[in-house]
């Protein structure tokens, strides 16, 4: 490569850089699930942070890789530092896999770049999952997903087999769909793309990168993989957005799924570019991802929908059917452009990417200040409680707060008695959650489901009598209550700020 061709590439992947941190960095906070990924990793690293806590010391295997990377990072860096810093790596690799796919299947780089950028604007087909975002194991697993998908597609299977291993042990259910669908990508273009037996040779590196994640799949069946109440609850109470159709609103997403359905088969069956026919059979296979967790819903075995069978396909099919539209416009263009028009493509392609990419530096430098140490991330009515609590408490204590307030781990760094956010991932440990936010909802069951149910049992909870409180503090060690300021209780008032009055269960 000549040094023009290095400078241009340079340019390129820069531009392409400012767009996925521009669409995706969210600079004024914490990502919604970097509040429970950075401290259950902080835990992994350091036992003794709230060893105390019931929620952060249970079994957390799936996330071994991330937790011994990112556990670290947090104890230098602090949350919000190692969010950052966390967040940087893993768009940068996600814009180096992007850029990959792009030059890969040889879709002209304006334009890609254009429908990489509607892409990142919405990134869901329905059930709210993404590729890129907060610092979390599934934003790390996607990149490799798509490295992985590049390797097969150029035939080098060594950077195949470790790129989907190590997409395995950061995000097991990622890495198996993206598995199974490359599986069946290359068994629906076995006369091009299926591996011969030599290659094979090469899935050593899979079983190394893998390691982490075969092992969390044979501790989950091991540990008992069946159905269960708790499993039901899980998905009908605590993730309903993620995995149960019966609360998606409006019909737009099936006509999404369906329109998007349509063109990789059409794709498939109609390009004959290889590498294009193996990216369309690709996401063909993850329609059917998407079909099996109708049929499982449509067959009312609910607690099978805990594993998510719509989260690789919401993302995936939206991503692949707008690469297929840019690849077919850079085949149009390419046909339609004569010589002598050249130049005049090329700066409209400058002009294309100039539009793109000046809004995205200029929505980075406004954002830029979010990130001073003077300003502290995770900002709500309970942060002046919370930032007294994380100063003025032992380390040790139990607090029964408001279960829907998802920032006390990274704004208190003390333990809640719960808290919805923070949900465990094995039936057992499940059921405890639920009946601990049960208590928290006065002994009765709550209402609803999501983040609504949360505030409603956050709601009643400050209502909780005399004899309930003592019941938190006898029977599960709970220390302190943060309770409504417009009631006074018979226990030591500790501190007051806002609304709120912070009291001893003594």
């Amino acid at each position: 490569m000549c040094r023009r061709d290095r400078i241009v590439t340079t340019l390129q992947f820069m531009a392409l850089w400012l767009v996925v941190v521009a669409r995706s960095f969210s600079f004024g906070d914490f990502s919604n699930n970097e509040v429970d990924a950075l401290p259950v990793a902080l835990q992994f690293f350091d036992p003794d942070w709230l060893a105390v806590d019931w929620y952060l010391n249970l079994g957390t295997a799936y996330r071994g890789v991330f937790n011994a990377i990112t556990g670290p990072l947090v104890s230098v860096l602090g949350f919000k530092g190692a969010a950052i810093t966390g967040r940087l790596v893993i768009h940068t690799l996600f814009a180096s896999a992007a850029f990959a796919f792009l030059r890969t299947f040889r879709i002209h780089f304006a334009i890609g770049l254009l429908f990489l950028f509607l892409f990142l604007n919405n990134q869901s087909i329905v059930a709210l999952e993404r590729m890129t975002g907060g610092f979390e194991t599934k934003t790390v697993a996607w990149p490799f997903v798509l490295f992985s998908l590049v390797a097969v597609v150029r035939r080098r299977w060594l950077a195949a087999f470790a790129a989907a291993g190590a997409a395995l042990s950061f995000h097991v259910l990622v890495g198996l769909y993206a598995i199974g669908c490359t599986a069946a990508g290359l068994l629906m273009n076995r006369k091009t793309h299926l591996a011969e037996l030599r290659d094979l040779r090469h899935v050593w590196a899979f079983l190394l990168t893998g390691a982490w994640g075969i092992l969390a799949v044979f501790q989950h069946l091991k540990g008992g993989a069946g159905a269960g109440d708790g499993w039901t609850t899980y998905v009908t109470f605590r993730v309903p957005h993620h995995v149960l159709p019966d609360v998606w609103s409006g019909g737009l997403w099936i006509a999404k799924l369906v329109v998007g359905a349509f063109l990789v088969t059409l794709a498939y069956r109609r390009a004959r570019c290889p590498r294009i026919r193996f990216l369309a059979g690709y996401a063909v296979a993850s329609v059917g991802l998407f079909g099996a967790g109708l049929l499982i819903w449509a067959l009312d075995l609910t607690d099978l929908l805990r594993f998510y069978w719509f989260r690789f396909p919401d993302s995936l099919l939206p991503f692949v059917t707008l690469m297929l539209i840019a690849w077919f416009l850079s085949r149009q263009v390419e046909s339609m452009v004569r010589p002598v028009d050249v130049t005049r493509v090329r700066w409209m392609e400058l002009a294309l990417i100039a539009a793109l990419t000046v809004p995205a530096a200029a929505e980075i430098a406004s954002g830029l200040p979010d990130l001073r140490p003077g300003i502290r991330w995770a900002n709500s009515a309970h942060a002046p409680m919370y930032d007294w609590i994380s100063i003025h408490t032992p380390t040790d204590a139990t607090f029964l707060i408001d279960p829907s307030q998802q920032t006390f781990y990274v704004r208190a760094e003390r333990s809640p008695f719960v808290s919805y956010k923070h949900s465990p991932q094995s039936e057992a440990d499940i059921h405890e959650w639920f009946t601990r936010l049960t208590l928290a909802n006065g002994g009765q069951s709550p209402d609803g489901y999501g983040l609504r149910a949360a505030q409603r049992i956050g709601e009643r909870m400050y209502g909780l009598e005399v004899e309930q409180l003592k019941q938190f503090r006898d029977v599960y060690g709970v220390d302190y209550f943060v309770g409504s300021a417009s009631r006074s209780l018979p226990f030591p008032v500790v501190h007051r700020t806002g609304d709120l009055t912070l009291y001893k269960l003594d």
